[in-house]
Order: C-alpha cells, then structure tokens, then sequence
C-alpha cells in the first residue's frame, strides 16, 4: 500500500509488478522511451511542467526557481528552458551550483553567499526581476525570499511544503503594491502527464536518474540526497 499524495488515500499497488487500475485513469506513454526515463516525469516531472504552465507567462520571461538542485526543481530548469523561458537557479552550495546549470539554469544564486537576493537579480539580468518563481524549497524562508524578487504581476507559484507547524509571514504592501499573485500547484492531470512526456520523447528534457534494483534499494536507504537526480527501482529484470 502506498499513500496517494493527492488525496491522502491508500493505494494498493506498491512494489507490485503489476496492479489493477479503472480504465478511465490510465495515461498512454510514448513506446519509444525507457520506462526508467519516464518514471521521474511520472512524479517530479509533471510537478514542475505543471507548475509552470499555471504560472501562465510569455516566452522569454525570467523564472526563478527556488530549491533548483532538488528532484522537481532541477526538472523545472530543463522545462523552463525548453518552454523558452530564462531560467535563474536559486539554491545552496558549489555542488548545487554544477548540477543546477547542467540542468539547463542560465545562471546560479547560492542563498548561502547573497546577502540580497533581489539585488543580485537585477544584477545578473541587467535590472529585471523575475516574471515568476517556483518555489519547490520546503521552506518558510524561500517563500518569503521570493515574494521580493518578483517583478510586477509576477507569479508565486507555491510547490514545497514547510512544515506543519511552519507560518510565512509577510506584509500585504508589496502584493498590493505590485500586483503579486500567489497560486498553488500540485502535480497535474492526464493532459499535463502526456505533455510532459512529450518532452522526454523528443529529446529535449532528460531526467538524471539512479536505476536500483529491489535488492539494492536497503544499500540506498537514506542517501537518495547524496545522489545526481531521481533514484528509479527496478522491479524486474533490466530489458
């Protein structure tokens, strides 16, 4: 069983080879692609597309991504770029950095070392702030950072998930004053999935994974962030 983060149900089906699911819900995949290629766009891939596609912005708009070097923002990066978009990469230390602009960032902010964020944007894009920004860093300090690097009518789209006990906190003025949206995403539907995938099939995002087997999957307990991209298991012999 496995809890469905969606809706908060449990979901027979885990570590099973195979399992029975209504016709209704189920999404065609190119056959030409690796199911290992696919399986990040299954979860994190569609996350970001989805998170981009709701922030509703015109081809060449500055987007930041907030937690880049993680699982969905890394895969936002490379969807960023491949929907035209300039994609700014805010995340923390040199390792970070590396990863972020191979996954297609036109430059890298380390929160670590920026006294300043904003100031540094309008640096690094000669006086433009950022038309949205994804959020997918889990935490309260992200979210509050972002609200003062977005332009006017910039976008706030909010995908991590501090914790519970966690409160933002910030002052209406600059909303009001710039005319901020704040939205939140979650994942997306069939539609978002096949269009996510489109991409892997054409070539244009590549997930960075880790293929395991079920007996390898104890050897990687609690390193999954040590490793490049997605950890994938493979229940089966490799085809």
């Amino acid at each position: 069983m496995h809890v469905d983060p969606a809706t908060g149900r449990d979901v027979p089906g885990t570590l099973a080879r195979y399992t029975v699911v209504p016709e209704r819900y189920i999404t065609p995949l190119p056959d030409c692609v690796p199911a290992e290629m696919l399986a990040p766009i299954m979860c994190s891939g569609v996350t970001a597309y989805k998170a981009l596609k709701v922030a509703n912005l015109p081809r060449g708009a500055w987007v930041g991504v907030s937690g880049a070097a993680g699982g969905v923002g890394s895969l936002a990066l490379s969807y960023a770029k491949e929907m035209g978009y300039r994609p700014i990469a805010i995340d923390g230390g040199e390792r970070q950095r590396i990863s972020c602009m191979d996954a297609g960032a036109e430059f890298y902010l380390d929160f670590e070392e920026e006294s300043n964020l904003r100031a540094a944007i309008l640096l690094k894009t000669g006086g433009k702030l950022c038309s949205a920004i994804i959020v997918c860093a889990g935490a309260v300090t992200a979210y509050e950072a972002a609200i003062e690097c977005l332009d006017y009518h910039g976008t706030l789209v909010a995908v991590g998930i501090p914790p519970p006990s966690s409160k933002i906190s910030l002052h209406p003025l600059p909303l009001i004053d710039y005319g901020i949206r704040i939205i939140g995403s979650i994942t997306g539907n069939r539609v978002d999935v096949t269009e996510a995938a489109e991409f892997v099939r054409k070539g244009l995002v590549i997930p960075k994974i880790t293929e395991i087997s079920i007996q390898e999957l104890e050897q990687f307990a609690g390193r999954v962030n040590e490793l490049e991209g997605k950890l994938v298991l493979r229940m089966g012999p490799k085809l």
